[in-house]
């Protein structure tokens, strides 16, 4: 039997909303859950140096957030909308498509023709773009902030972590053991913006992936 998603409703007052990151990125919020003790303490993301101890297990991300919305319409003039889920080659993609359509219709974004191939289950779509789809979302598309972040997306928002790049996940490629590691200052500037962060980076030599927090949300 499925479940319904209205059990997950909870009330989130607006007024708790961050809608923009911290100006500090490590001094973002960092809730506790202490399953031992059974209790939820709050701190700010630099006290994980004071929580942590030779005994934790940190869990990385090396991930990116793709710009995968574009905003289109119909070739009727209506309004549309793509959201790339999965790419599949350099002109091939799955996506949602916002609309009524038919295999074989067409949606106009940023001035390019998308084909709707074939329809899938869940309301996925094979579509063809006219060129690398890749690097229309790279110069085109627009990040995907979640509903509750009632704003549009920004150019600071679109800016790619420090160190995270693959825009796939493999739990093959995380390592299962635990490593010790040390908190390093970065600071770089990516088109344009100046971005610092504090990153954990694994003392053991070889190719593991290291945390940049430069996309909290939080204040």
């Amino acid at each position: 039997m499925a479940t319904k998603v209205d059990k997950f409703d909870y009330n989130l007052p607006k007024e708790l909303i961050a809608l923009y990151p911290a100006s500090k990125r490590d001094k973002c919020r960092l809730m506790m859950v202490d399953t031992v003790n059974k209790s939820i303490t709050n701190h700010i993301f630099s006290d994980i140096v004071n929580i942590l101890d030779d005994t934790s297990f940190l869990v990385v991300n090396n991930t990116k957030v793709r710009n995968a919305r574009l905003y289109a319409k119909k070739v009727t003039g209506g309004l549309s909308e793509i959201f790339v889920t999965d790419v599949i080659d350099n002109t091939h993609f799955k996506g949602l498509v916002r609309g009524k359509f038919k295999t074989g219709d067409k949606v106009i974004s940023e001035g390019m023709y998308f084909t709707l191939l074939e329809k899938l289950q869940d309301g996925l779509w094979i579509i063809q773009a006219e060129s690398d789809i890749e690097k229309i979302m790279y110069e085109k598309g627009h990040v995907p902030l979640p509903p509750y972040i009632n704003r549009q997306d920004t150019q600071q928002d679109k800016t790619d972590s420090v160190i995270g790049e693959d825009t796939s996940v493999s739990f093959e490629d995380v390592p299962v053991e635990y490593y010790e590691y040390e908190i390093v200052k970065k600071d770089c500037e990516r088109d344009g913006l100046n971005i610092s962060g504090e990153a954990y980076v694994p003392k053991r030599e070889g190719k593991l992936p290291l945390v940049i927090f430069a996309h909290e949300l939080g204040s």
